[in-house]
């Protein structure tokens, strides 16, 4: 079991909301009362490049 925000979780429903895997022990981050990944996070969060987008 996972303790996070006052709250105890199977590590299976413990998931990103992008991508809906288990986050388990990698590091993530919450926003907003969702969950994310930090490479889902940073795919829809995170400032693009002026140029090329990415």
């Amino acid at each position: 079991r996972l303790e996070y925000g006052g709250c105890a979780w199977h590590e299976e429903c413990f998931v990103c909301c992008g991508c809906e895997q288990p986050i388990g022990a990698q590091s993530f981050i919450p926003d907003k009362g969702e969950y994310y990944c930090v490479p889902c996070y940073e795919g829809r969060f995170a400032p693009r490049c002026a140029h090329c987008k990415q």
